[in-house]
């Protein structure tokens, strides 16, 4: 087993060596969660109790990520920016994903994350006179494997090529 995910996550890697940036693309998911989402299970993670109202109101959207999962974001104040969940429409399961500074994409038919993606940082940087900040930016790609974000790249917005 743990052979099987060394070489997935070494294919996943080479991907994104191959293509450039992480696409979405190149991270599809084979199948689509279609039946009633499960309620959002409290106890499976420490934090999730916690910030319940904020799960199960986004939850309740149903599966918006990697077939089957509900990414749940929100802004927890400073200094954190924006907090991530991902919840497993069929099990309620809670699992945390890494802070925001700005937002997240993903989509349904898809299992790669990108936490702070490029133009959404750019385009707040090149409205705002913040220049300490604006260097430090940096854009995450993240492969869910179904239990956990595994990182894949992570590319300073200023280096990155513009759209």
């Amino acid at each position: 087993m743990r052979t099987l995910i060394l070489l997935a996550t070494a294919s996943i890697l080479l991907l994104s060596v191959q293509h450039g940036f992480p696409r979405f693309e190149d991270y599809p998911v084979q199948s689509r969660y279609t039946g009633h989402v499960a309620p959002v299970a409290t106890r499976s993670d420490s934090q999730a109790r916690r910030f319940r109202t904020r799960l199960r109101q986004g939850a309740k959207q149903g599966p918006n990520f990697a077939g089957r999962f509900t990414v749940v974001t929100w802004r927890a104040g400073f200094p954190y920016g924006a907090m991530l969940a991902i919840v497993d429409a069929k099990t309620g399961k809670v699992y945390f994903g890494p802070d925001l500074m700005f937002s997240a994409e993903y989509r349904l038919d898809s299992s790669l994350l990108i936490v702070d993606p490029p133009d959404r940082v750019r385009a707040f940087f090149d409205t705002d006179t913040t220049d300490r900040l604006r260097y430090a930016a940096t854009t995450f790609y993240y492969w869910w494997d179904g239990h956990r974000l595994i990182p894949v790249d992570s590319i300073p917005v200023y280096q990155a090529p513009a759209p």
